[in-house]
């Protein structure tokens, strides 16, 4: 993770704060910035890494890690290719490329991904990302 390297002082904190759970307000509160103040970290953050959103960051800071991404034994992921699109958004997939990558419409991507996300006990990919790494959300 070179880009790194590239943050100020204050980016980092910032940084460190976003791979976590936490929201931006937690983050806004814990580090003592205004929102926007958080949002202006963000979106710098943003342009030196070349992520385009929290959930990337959070992938690429887990695959980059010795965490190892695990299902419970309980989860069933073979319904409708479910296990594509799961592999898909814990990669850091969006809707539309998901959707372009196996051939299917959005619709189809949100459906397989809310069935997902009821499964995990989770509201989002950031959400699944932090819990099948092992992290509590």
């Amino acid at each position: 993770m070179e880009y790194l390297d590239d943050l100020t002082p204050a980016e980092r904190r910032v940084y460190d704060q976003l791979i976590t759970t936490k929201s931006y307000i937690e983050i806004m509160e814990g580090l003592g910035l205004t929102i926007g103040g958080v949002r202006f970290h963000v979106n710098n953050i943003f342009n030196k890494t070349g992520f385009e959103s929290r959930l990337d960051i959070v992938c690429d800071y887990y695959q980059e890690s010795d965490r190892v991404l695990t299902i419970p034994n309980n989860i069933d992921l073979t319904i409708h290719r479910d296990s594509e699109v799961f592999t898909l958004a814990v990669n850091g997939h969006k809707l539309i490329h998901s959707a372009q990558i196996m051939g299917v419409s959005e619709t189809f991507i949100r459906i397989s991904r809310a069935r997902i996300y009821k499964k995990f006990g989770v509201k989002n990919a950031l959400e699944l990302v932090h819990k099948c790494y092992g992290v509590e959300v």
